[in-house]
């Protein structure tokens, strides 16, 4: 996602209220990366596309999966490469045969 910028990413709330048919067009056809809205002068919410959102979190699954798989095997908590293939070849047979 690209930096914010002040001029075209932001709006207020009454702004955002008047205009949300076209904010969402604009995040849809990519006329806007994001828009922040403010409450009072400060930031209060971030409006993405549908799109950046699921790109978000499927970002946030990888590295949580990646942070558990990192704290396994600094627990210890892994099995050997070898042994995985072994175990695979042995439920694929017993696959096959019943």
């Amino acid at each position: 996602m690209e930096p914010v910028r002040i001029s075209a990413d932001f709006m207020t709330v009454a702004g955002c209220k008047a205009h949300l048919s076209q904010v969402i067009r604009d995040l849809g056809e990519r006329r806007r990366r994001q828009v922040v809205v403010t409450h009072q002068g400060k930031p209060a919410a971030v409006i993405i596309s549908a799109e950046d959102f699921d790109r978000i979190q499927e970002r946030e699954r990888f590295l949580t999966a990646v942070a558990r798989g990192m704290a396994d095997l600094t627990a210890g908590r892994v099995v050997p490469h070898d042994q995985v293939v072994a175990e695979f070849e042995r439920r694929w047979q017993d696959d096959r045969q019943g």
